[in-house]
């Protein structure tokens, strides 16, 4: 076989591959939508949405992001249901939802506060709803409370970020110095204007990096990160973490996915 026929199909092939791609992209069926509370205006965030068939098996899961948006696909068509479970709202249930070929559907989801389990739906389906790591561990109550600095997963992912300490410019009281070596360096500002130190958690387990000399990026990479919460003042210190020390520089929790 000549140079040139061997060149030839090789791009043959390539755009062979390229076009079977495009064609599977678009023959894609999704769901995008809202997920809200009833009766306001008010958006459900990191609210766990479920994309199910009709033999009852999971298509698809996703998050709903600090928006309420979300979007959910499959690779074929069919009927289907959403469910959704979200921090004070229990589990519900939507649809059916008929998707032909490359369909494209928008729903607003709406969720009643404290709604009734549906344990007939999880039985039928033979899969319990399990939420999401950050409900279980607590990190959306918190974030309910409104009080500290919280990265969601939703801002991690549309950050520019490529380090973990990249994550933490550009919050007010939060410093990123660089030491002169090695990774920058993540730092509190008091109230009276000194920088310190925080305490540092990791999946709610309390670390030593003070007298490791360990950076937050050598103690958790950037693409295990999940969520982060940054309390700078007593008054904000959930009850679980206190104060440890006897100097208080407020506290650092990462939580990895």
């Amino acid at each position: 076989m000549t140079s040139k026929a061997l060149r030839f199909l090789t791009v043959s092939s390539i755009l062979a591959a390229f076009s079977l791609s495009l064609a599977s992209s678009a023959d894609a069926q999704t769901i995008r939508g809202i997920l809200m509370e009833s009766g306001s205006d008010r958006r459900i965030q990191l609210g766990e949405m479920v994309l199910v068939g009709e033999g009852g098996d999971t298509i698809d899961v996703t998050y709903s992001d600090d928006n309420g948006g979300f979007e959910l696909t499959s690779d074929e068509p069919g009927d289907f249901i959403v469910l959704a479970d979200a921090l004070g709202y229990g589990a519900m249930a939507a649809g059916i939802f008929e998707l032909g070929p490359g369909a494209e559907m928008t729903i607003q989801y709406r969720m009643d506060p404290f709604a009734l389990p549906i344990e007939d739906l999880v039985v039928e389906f033979n899969r319990p709803i399990t939420q999401h790591s950050l409900v279980r561990n607590g990190f959306v109550a918190r974030f309910n409370r409104g009080l500290g600095h919280f990265i969601t997963p939703h801002m991690i992912e549309e950050s520019p970020a490529f380090r973990t300490e990249d994550l933490f410019r550009n919050i007010v009281g939060v410093s990123v110095q660089s030491p002169g070596f090695g990774s920058d360096q993540v730092r509190l500002r008091t109230i009276g204007g000194a920088l310190c130190d925080p305490l540092i958690y990791i999946d709610g387990v309390r670390s030593m990096s003070g007298t490791t000399g360990m950076t937050l990026g050598n103690l958790v990479p950037f693409n295990q990160i999940s969520g982060i919460e940054i309390y700078r003042r007593p008054s904000e210190i959930p009850l679980e973490y206190g104060m440890g020390g006897t100097t208080f520089c407020g506290i650092i929790i990462v939580w990895t996915k």
